[in-house]
């Protein structure tokens, strides 16, 4: 094979995985990284790994937030329906969307740009918006 092809192949092997999760993406420094995660495809190496890690992301810093506002003090940034919340799959690629549609906030913190899409989404009526997880 010339070095011209050769060069041509990994070339286009490498665009062709521009938008693929990488090893970089599981240190989440931003919505970005998360995003690359949770869209991650069958195809790519990690997908597994990828989208367990991101269901892991989300639902955790979800539940935090949900104990954390039981504390008076603490405003209760988003609240998902008690019935029929969406799975974790389905709310994976809402979030994927959103932030497709808001590439602005893909440079912040990824809990930053979860929770502006929660609150886009799911905001919480007045009556709970502090202190109250119902």
């Amino acid at each position: 094979m010339s070095k011209r092809l050769v060069s041509g192949v990994l070339l286009a092997l490498c665009i062709s995985m521009v938008d693929a999760a990488t090893e970089d993406n599981f240190h989440v420094r931003n919505g970005r990284d998360l995003i690359a995660l949770c869209d991650a495809k069958p195809s790519d190496g990690d997908h597994h790994l990828a989208v367990s890690f991101c269901y892991g992301f989300v639902s955790g810093a979800y539940h935090y937030h949900r104990s954390a506002s039981a504390i008076p003090e603490f405003p209760r940034l988003a609240c998902l329906p008690e019935k029929n919340p969406p799975s974790r799959a389905e709310f994976a690629r809402m979030l994927v969307a959103w932030a497709r549609r808001h590439p602005e906030y893909q440079t912040e913190p990824a809990i930053d740009m979860m929770f502006r899409f929660l609150d886009e989404t799911w905001p919480c009526p007045e009556s709970t918006e502090r202190g109250s997880t119902k």
